[in-house]
């Protein structure tokens, strides 16, 4: 792994925790509740999510994005199946995120 990449390896980490702890959301639905609520800090998704749907949800809300890695991995580390677009809620896990994001 290179040195660019050591901040995905970090966040992908911590997105298993949020899933686990329950600070995360999944699925274009549910994220998009979650956004029109004003609860989530930073979103996420899979390199397979098609630009239209990134710009979609940026658009209603200016918060930290990024592209992580192909959905079957995001799933496998979260739980759940099927799934491209991932918000993170408001909280310390939220903030370590960001935190690494902008490290890249």
């Amino acid at each position: 792994m290179n040195s660019g990449e050591v901040w995905k390896t970090k966040v992908l980490s911590l997105l298993g925790f949020a899933a686990k702890s329950g600070n995360l959301v999944t699925g274009s639905f549910a994220v998009d509740r979650a956004l029109k609520e004003g609860s989530i800090d930073l979103l996420l998704f899979s390199e397979e999510t098609s630009k239209k749907t990134i710009a979609s949800f940026l658009h209603q809300r200016d918060l930290p994005s990024a592209v992580l890695t192909d959905s079957a991995t995001m799933s496998k580390l979260t739980g759940v199946s099927n799934r491209h677009v991932f918000a993170v809620k408001r909280g310390k896990l939220a903030e370590a995120m960001i935190k690494e994001i902008s490290r890249r």
